[in-house]
């Protein structure tokens, strides 16, 4: 008999080393290279606001990308565009 130890591994362990890994990000056709797309916590984090903040800017257009009813992204240098414009007094950020 062999030294090799039995390791106990779940069926979802199997299932996830067995299927094919699936894109992290949507993919949107108007995509730039060197660019992210990230999730309301990530988009709220970098401008130091709450998720609800989040929700209210995108009632006011902020732009984003919904691939299905329950996921939003948010592509950063679009995001940081729209925030300039929309938080800025002849050219100088307020807050």
């Amino acid at each position: 008999m062999d030294d090799t130890r039995l390791i106990p591994i779940t069926l979802r362990q199997i299932w996830r080393s067995t299927r094919p890994a699936l894109p992290r990000e949507p993919r949107h056709p108007s995509d730039a290279p060197g660019g992210a797309w990230v999730g309301k916590r990530e988009i709220a984090r970098r401008f130091d606001v709450c998720a609800r903040t989040i929700d209210h800017w995108l009632s006011r257009g902020v732009p984003h990308f919904k691939p299905s009813a329950r996921v939003v992204r948010f592509w950063i240098p679009d995001c940081d565009e729209w925030y300039r414009r929309q938080f800025s007094v002849n050219g100088n950020a307020r807050r």
